[in-house]
């Protein structure tokens, strides 16, 4: 990082001046990005939102409506959703408001994310990045063939957590 910006010599109106640059000048942005890509591995697209977060950077207007919503009250988040051009800030945004608020949600919307967390969280597929129940029951289980003592107990105690977890779930 250059040292007028480090130490901040170039004063806050000339760094506004550069932002505003860039910001307004689409293809600089554009070949930006694409240096940037070519400095990460390729790789397929992902199905999994939680991979595609750094497929690319929102628009400036899908960052202004993600302050909007961050900022709004939870009763209003769910109004600025349907502004986001991004699906995959759309799908996050979704999420959000279905994990802390759900009933701010219409019932189909709801519904798909009731099954689309099933699903996620039951799926048996070894591709999901992430650890599933399956995945923690077979762990839980390898673990217990040679377990002893408070080990043993733990884990015990762990697998029933898991299969009481499972009951409260229903593939879709």
């Amino acid at each position: 990082m250059p040292n007028g910006v480090i130490n901040n010599e170039l004063g806050m109106d000339e760094l506004e001046r550069r932002a505003r640059l860039i910001r307004e000048d689409g293809p600089f942005r554009e070949r930006v990005g694409k240096a940037l890509v070519g400095h990460t591995p390729d790789r397929p697209p992902s199905q999994h939102v939680e991979l595609q977060i750094f497929d690319g950077f929102p628009s400036w207007a899908d960052e202004r409506i993600m302050a909007e919503f961050h900022d709004a009250d939870w009763n209003d988040r769910p109004t600025h959703i349907d502004g986001l051009n991004d699906p995959r800030m759309r799908e996050v945004a979704n999420r959000l408001v279905f994990f802390e608020r759900p009933k701010l949600l219409s019932e189909p919307k709801r519904l798909e994310l009731d099954g689309w967390l099933a699903n996620w969280f039951l799926s048996d597929s070894p591709d999901v990045p992430w650890r599933t129940l399956p995945k923690a029951i077979q762990e839980a289980d390898d673990l217990l063939k040679n377990a002893g003592g408070d080990e043993l107990a733990l884990l015990r105690e762990v697998r029933s957590f898991l299969d009481r977890l499972g009951e409260t779930f229903s593939p879709i």
